[in-house]
């Protein structure tokens, strides 16, 4: 059987530039003749995506650990990686590893140190796949049975209904947005789609959007009212995307990533209301809502919209969670859902052969899900060690995100909003301007050349917020607050005595020396 590729050629000048690609006209004819993929030929939308937790600052650490384990003299012994919220040594839950073992290799069920109801639990859900094996396909939507308890986690959370139909298990958030965006890929005006994204955002959420030419409609959060949402901000956002795009949806993440602030109910319902009335699509980004910090209280924004009055309860909404974050941190296992609220069924048809055509979600993804939303109850065998394993985690973390808030702003030029919940913090920095001049003078962002820096000097590694956005002329950094409690101590002290020394080496005439 022969196999070609048929490849569409657009005639180029030889000083034209394939955006994102670095190949020039003169050079593309030739490329192209050789029957070759290459940078120039593929799709561009995914050429000029960047994912910010991998950037300079990532790549230089990983050669920085190379060249430590050479035995190169640095200043400092190791790396302190304060860059994700993938942290391989945090205590994992026993109920979830203990559920999904056994799944995936039932003689387990015959250890005595396997407790009754992990036994019994692993056996009800082995009866829901074909041939009692995880090894099988499920529904494209996810076993009926693991939605249902996911409806039901859902209904009890918020204290309204919640119908299992609505419900679809995704192989993780990004696949989820990769969804919705097929969803939208639709004009009526011969304008492409458009979404309103906040800033600072998830590098993903760009990412899958752009893969699909969906255009973004960057807003920014309000850093001095602890991030929130100002809906001057979104109309006139609204108003100039209108130009040279349809907006369909706009996106909240609640928890925030990078922010760490936790919406007020006030905030949302004003989302909601300029969402109904401009007719957009609300997706919500809900998967830190059990990581919630001091008084603070999540409200999901389906609680919310179905407690207003007409006509904003029947505002759209889709809302996603996760088994890959919250306090079971399942990073691996690539889990989450979707629930779609005052969705037409028509849309929902549409969805589900959307997912047909991919693969079925993960079977032990389905089986963490199932653990979490329906989690060991008083009275049965694992429910002590589950809920002692529950709170010490939350309990741990809440306590981390006091020290990275009280550490930082101790900090003369570092300052940073309450993280009232999520894994990480968004740190300000004043940067001089003699340090933005020279950052600038090696074609980087002052962001990324502060960040290469502190990487140099202390081997802290962070993530310059330039990957998230940023308001023009403000300078941030990104940090998990999941460092075990003495390396969080050590990571401030190294950003401490870093932070002095780069302000006392670039301070100017305008700035004073700080001491140490």
């Amino acid at each position: 059987m022969f196999v070609g590729i048929v490849v569409c050629v657009t005639v180029l000048t030889d000083s034209t530039l394939v955006v994102g690609s670095g190949v020039t006209g003169r050079e593309m004819p030739s490329l192209l003749n050789s029957g070759r993929l290459h940078i120039g030929n593929i799709n561009q939308n995914i050429v000029n995506t960047e994912f910010a937790v991998e950037g300079l600052v990532h790549q230089r650490a990983l050669e920085l650990k190379v060249e430590l384990k050479q035995g190169v003299k640095k200043p400092f012994e190791d790396l302190i990686e304060a860059d994700t919220g993938d942290i391989a040594d945090q205590k994992l839950i026993t109920f979830v590893r203990q559920v999904t073992a056994a799944a995936c290799l039932p003689e387990l069920l015959d250890d005595t140190t396997f407790p009754e109801d992990v036994k019994s639990r692993v056996q009800n859900l082995l009866q829901h796949f074909q041939g009692n094996s995880i090894g099988s396909l499920t529904d494209s939507s996810g076993l009926k049975m693991v939605r249902r308890h996911i409806a039901e986690f859902i209904r009890q959370r918020d204290n309204n209904p919640s119908r299992w139909e609505d419900i679809i298990i995704v192989p993780g958030i990004s696949a989820a947005v990769k969804i919705l965006s097929n969803l939208m890929n639709f004009s009526s005006n011969g304008l492409p789609p458009g979404v309103l994204l906040p800033v600072p955002q998830f590098p993903l959420l760009t990412r899958a959007l752009t893969e699909f030419g969906v255009k973004k409609l960057d807003y920014f959060l309000d850093e001095e009212t602890g991030w929130s949402v100002v809906v001057d901000e979104l109309e006139q956002v609204l108003l100039n995307g209108k130009i040279h795009c349809q907006p369909r949806a706009i996106v909240v993440i609640n928890p925030g990533n990078p922010t760490g602030q936790l919406l007020s109910r006030k905030n949302m319902e004003d989302i909601i209301k300029f969402a109904e009335r401009e007719k957009l699509l609300i997706i919500a980004f809900e998967v830190y809502q059990d990581n919630v910090y001091e008084d603070n209280i999540f409200q999901s924004f389906k609680k919310v919209l179905y407690e207003m009055e007409a006509p904003y309860k029947n505002t759209e909404l889709v809302s996603l969670m996760s088994c890959f974050r919250g306090y079971a941190e399942e990073v691996g296992l690539r889990g989450g859902y979707m629930e779609l609220y005052n969705v037409g069924p028509a849309v929902k048809d549409f969805l589900k052969k959307n997912i047909m055509i991919s693969d079925s979600p993960p079977a032990c993804a389905q089986i963490a899900l199932d653990c979490i939303t329906n989690p060991p109850r008083l009275g049965e065998p694992s429910y002590p060690l589950f809920a002692s394993e529950r709170a010490a985690l939350l309990t741990s973390v809440a306590e981390r995100a006091k020290l990275i808030n009280r550490g930082i702003n101790r900090i003369p030029g570092l300052s940073c909003q309450p993280v009232q919940g999520s894994f990480f913090a968004f740190i300000k920095v004043d940067i001089p301007e003699k340090a933005v001049e020279q950052a600038n003078s090696l074609n980087l962002s002052p962001s990324t050349f502060y960040g290469l820096e502190m990487l140099e000097k202390s081997g802290v590694v962070v993530v310059p917020g330039d990957g998230f956005g940023q308001k023009p002329g403000t300078h941030h950094f990104r940090m998990t607050i999941l460092l075990p409690e003495e390396r969080l101590k050590e990571a401030l002290r190294r950003i401490r005595k870093f932070h002095i020394e780069f302000v006392n080496q670039y301070c100017d005439d305008n700035n004073t020396e700080i001491d140490q």
